[in-house]
């Protein structure tokens, strides 16, 4: 690679893994010695991991290259529900450490499509015990004490460590999470406990880490609008918004009528845009560079201003997710001497 040449808007080819109740494709990963592989421009072919080695903070911001020492902290998924995804968590950084040698994982989901009898399960509607959770999973009545959302196009659910969650039926979801694959299942809807996920880990192995108190699903879940009449009779268009903005990432929900300019500069982090809506292209210098609805594209940290601005039809709004990393704390914490 030649790191002489300027870094540019970075597009990946996409990882389709077959799941029992779906597809779930990796847009923008790095995971298990193997990451997402460079689709445009001259890194063609190029791993992302072999990108960071070579152009280190230029490509993920110099704090941020720094604190999490070379890995690239998040990944981008679709997930493309049929059936019934898993009762599961995710472990924290803590305990995914000591159990997996891995990262914990915070996730954030975003319903691009839902069908009108779709289903998302987070947390429970009031404490209960473990022995009710055992109880409850072998009478088949576990969905009584869980909180469910009948979801629709634009609600969001921010989903943290420990928290059991899972989607029934066709539903399309963009999901942005820490960079890992622990996760435990803790009921896969059937008559008895399972050994569940990929790692052969199970119910009673994750019982300790299971959020079993009472989870309020505000500010979790996050309500798309339901579209209200303006003072002119006319449907509201959308609005850019803040999302959420934790620990691990912030995520912004961009609604294009014109262009805008952004700086990455003021941000000292890389920016991944991910297409929700419409058409639009970010315009560097005398280059363009198309995003397509669906697709993933990755603003390297030491990038240039740029425009970025809506190419549909006149008045056609251009609707993306923006994510990017917070300031990291100046002092290295357990977080990154575990890897050392």
């Amino acid at each position: 690679m030649d790191k002489k040449k300027r870094l540019y808007p970075l597009k990946f080819q996409t990882n389709s893994r077959e799941r029992e109740w779906g597809t779930s494709d990796w847009a923008l990963w790095s995971l298990y010695g193997a990451s997402s592989v460079v689709s445009n421009g001259f890194l063609e072919e190029n791993e992302l991991d072999d990108l960071i080695e070579t152009y280190m903070g230029d490509l993920l911001g110099e704090k941020i290259f720094t604190y999490y020492k070379g890995f690239f902290p998040i990944m981008v998924s679709m997930l493309n529900v049929k059936g019934k995804i898993p009762l599961h968590i995710h472990p924290d950084d803590k305990s995914a450490m000591e159990r997996e040698d891995a990262f914990g994982k915070r996730e954030f989901w975003y319903v691009m499509e839902a069908s009108e009898d779709a289903k998302v399960f987070m947390g429970f509607n009031r404490d209960i015990s473990a022995q009710e959770l055992f109880d409850r999973i072998k009478s088949g009545t576990l969905e009584e004490v869980l909180n469910m959302v009948k979801p629709k196009r634009g609600d969001c659910f921010r989903i943290n460590p420990g928290l059991p969650h899972a989607a029934w039926g066709e539903m399309k979801i963009a999901e942005i999470s820490e960079a890992s694959g622990a996760m435990y299942n803790i009921y896969k809807w059937s008559a008895e406990p399972t050994l569940g996920s990929q790692s052969n880990h199970d119910l009673f192995e994750a019982i300790d880490l299971v959020e079993l108190k009472m989870h309020p699903l505000e500010p979790y879940y996050i309500q798309a609008p339901s579209n209200p009449l303006s003072s002119e009779g006319k449907v509201s268009v959308e609005k850019s918004c803040v999302l959420t903005e934790c620990e691990n990432y912030n995520i912004k929900k961009i609604v294009l009528e014109s262009g805008t300019t952004i700086f990455p500069a003021l941000i000292n982090s890389f920016i991944v845009y991910i297409s929700l809506k419409g058409k639009s292209a970010i315009k560097v210098g005398d280059e363009l560079y198309r995003i397509k609805e669906n697709e993933v594209i990755l603003i390297p940290a030491s990038m240039e201003e740029f425009r970025l601005y809506p190419e549909g039809e006149e008045g056609e709004q251009a609707v993306l997710l923006e994510c990017f990393m917070p300031e990291p704390p100046e002092e290295i914490d357990s977080y990154n001497n575990s890897n050392s």
